[in-house]
């Protein structure tokens, strides 16, 4: 299955403005289109129970309508089978089930359970649209993220004359990362954070030990 996950935020990545989740009344009609058109090229729609009782959408047959949340039985009276599902699962649960189902595409609509998924690793492209505001206060893109991820740019493209910007990331996969904390030692960690690999650092590297490396091959 491949995971979309898609979410607005400001230039300093809140993807709220202080504890308000609404983002209608901040967020560009330019990104109301991109969300509506990626929202028709996806056959689940994943979100969390805050932004689900937001903003209420209505269940239907063109798509299946997932809600995160800690307690479903809570919801088991407005719990549609096959257009509207309340469900406690982990990332990688939740995929697994979606698979067995015959779902192949999926768009997490991004809030806090952005750093599960992308920690989980399931997560295989980002779109982020940027629009030109500052909060300072907010819900951070990824608040509480244990170890990088890398992306890699696939395209970019301003959305209005004001200067909303939509960047549209590929989440690499199967790499190693060198974390900052590590720069001194050479400790090489994969996406995971497990299996560290210490080297002596040197120039150039050792191609043998470096070639799945993201910090050496860029």
């Amino acid at each position: 299955m491949r995971v979309t996950l898609a979410t607005v935020m400001s230039v300093d990545a809140r993807i709220t403005q202080g504890e308000t989740v609404k983002t209608s009344f901040w967020r560009s009609v330019e990104d109301g289109a991109v969300l509506k058109k990626l929202i028709g090229q996806n056959q689940v729609l994943i979100m969390g129970r805050r932004t689900y009782q937001v903003v209420r959408p209505k269940p239907n047959d063109k798509r299946l309508l997932v809600i995160l949340t800690a307690n479903p039985e809570k919801f088991a009276d407005q719990a549609v089978p096959g257009s509207l599902e309340f469900v406690s699962l982990s990332p990688k649960q939740l995929v697994a089930l979606l698979d067995t189902r015959g779902y192949q595409t999926a768009l997490l609509l991004g809030g806090a359970s952005n750093v599960p998924f992308i920690e989980s690793g399931i997560v295989d492209e980002l779109y982020l649209t940027v629009e030109p505001s500052i909060f300072g206060e907010g819900l951070p893109l990824a608040q509480g993220m244990a170890a990088a991820t890398p992306l890699r740019l696939v395209e970019h493209q301003q959305l209005n004359r004001q200067g909303t910007l939509l960047l549209h990331y590929e989440v690499i996969k199967n790499t190693w990362l060198l974390r900052p904390t590590d720069s001194l030692t050479g400790q090489h960690q994969d996406a995971d954070g497990n299996n560290p690999v210490t080297q002596q650092m040197r120039a150039p590297h050792n191609i043998d030990n470096t070639e799945n490396c993201y910090c050496c091959n860029q």
